[in-house]
C-alpha cells in the first residue's frame, strides 16, 4: 500500500494490470486508477520506494510468463506522488491521476524477469523464478526512473522464486532467497 497526506491507497495487482484503489475511509473505497498491463496473468507483483532525493514514492509492478494472455511481461514504474493527498479532494473514480510517460508511469521493458518483487535500502529486487537469471538486483538510488543492473543470483538450481532483506543483523544487511525448482533456501 502507500499513504500521502491523510489519504491511504491499496496497489492491487491482478491478471489484467495494475489497480490503485483509495481505501481512505474503507466503508467507501473506490479505484482511481487502472492501467492494463501484458503477460504475467497471475504472476504479477508491486513494490514500493521512497527516493530521498526528489522526496517521492515510486511503485514498481512487474510480472512473469504469459498466462492469462499477452506477450510482453514487463516492469513498470509508477510516480505516486500524483495521487491526492488531501482529505478532503480525493482523486475521483477512474480519474486517473497518473498519466503516461516518463514522470508519470513508464514501461522499463525488463520482459519477463519479475515472478516476485521486493524494495529495500534503494536496490530493487527482481525475482525471476528462471535459474539462468535468479534474483536480479537493481541500484535505485542513482536514478528511479532507470535501475541499473548490479548482480544476480543465477545458475544451476539458483532460480529465486522469492526473496527478502532483513536490514540490520549485527550491522548487517542480510538477503534471503528461496529457490522453488531447487527447492532450498539461500542466505
Amino acid at each position: 500500500g502507500y499513504a500521502t497526506g491523510q489519504r491511504e491507497y491499496a496497489l492491487q495487482c491482478h491478471g489484467v494490470g495494475f489497480a490503485i484503489i483509495d481505501v481512505t475511509n474503507p466503508a467507501n473505497t473506490f479505484r482511481v486508477q487502472l492501467v492494463p498491463m501484458e503477460g504475467g496473468g497471475y504472476w504479477r507483483d508491486a513494490a514500493t520506494h521512497f527516493d530521498p532525493s526528489t522526496g517521492k514514492t515510486f511503485a514498481y509492478v512487474g510480472s512473469q510468463g504469459t498466462q492469462g494472455g499477452g506477450q510482453n511481461p514487463n516492469l513498470v514504474v509508477f510516480d505516486l506522488s500524483y495521487l491526492s493527498g488531501d482529505i478532503n479532494i480525493p482523486d475521483g473514480i477512474d480519474s486517473d491521476p497518473i498519466p503516461a510517460g516518463t514522470g508519470g508511469y513508464l514501461n522499463l521493458g525488463y520482459k519477463d524477469l519479475t515472478h516476485t518483487i521486493n524494495v529495500a535500502r534503494g536496490l530493487l529486487f527482481l525475482n525471476t523464478a528462471r535459474a539462468s537469471n535468479g534474483c536480479r538486483v537493481y541500484d535505485l538510488t542513482a536514478n528511479p526512473w532507470n535501475p541499473s543492473f548490479l548482480f544476480n543470483t543465477g545458475g544451476t538450481g539458483r532460480d529465486c522464486h522469492d526473496s527478502f532483506v532483513r536490514e540490520n543483523i549485527d550491522g548487517k544487511d542480510v538477503l534471503f532467497v528461496s529457490d522453488g525448482s531447487g527447492r532450498r533456501e539461500r542466505i
